[in-house]
């Protein structure tokens, strides 16, 4: 059985790897991305079933990445992580498209889980009160 295939995107090399190195015990990661036009191209080239994409990054941000993804009706499950509380930050990814929203301040095991529920088609909101989950 082949494992899920994650495309990593942030801008910061530190954070990749970090996340590199906790997704690769559950999951294929084919690929990472420092910022929204080289996740449009790794997705092209990769065709990942998830992009667990910065919300915050230069050149074209992860909500910005979100929308054209789903303009270009990418099958590709998408997972926003932030380090923004305000529920209306996730709001806005939900309506952009994304099916996770993730903090980065959460433990690994939650962005594992989130994954998992959105392959199964669910969407995933960090579970903190402001965000409402």
């Amino acid at each position: 059985m082949s494992l899920p295939r994650v495309l990593l995107v942030d801008d910061h090399r530190m954070f990749l790897e970090g996340l590199c190195s906790i997704l690769s015990r559950h999951f294929e990661v084919v690929g990472t991305a420092t910022n929204g036009e080289e996740a449009l191209a790794a997705e092209r080239q990769l065709q990942p079933d998830v992009i667990v994409m910065d919300l915050s990054m230069p050149v074209l941000n992860g909500m910005e990445a979100t929308r054209k993804l789903r303009e270009m009706n990418t099958r590709s499950k998408i997972i926003l992580v932030t380090m923004y509380t305000d529920p209306a930050f996730a709001s806005e990814a939900l309506d952009a498209g994304a099916s996770g929203y993730v903090l980065k301040s959460d433990a690994g095991a939650e962005l594992v889980a989130a994954i998992r529920e959105v392959l199964q088609g669910q969407t995933h909101v960090s579970h903190r009160p402001s965000l409402g989950a």
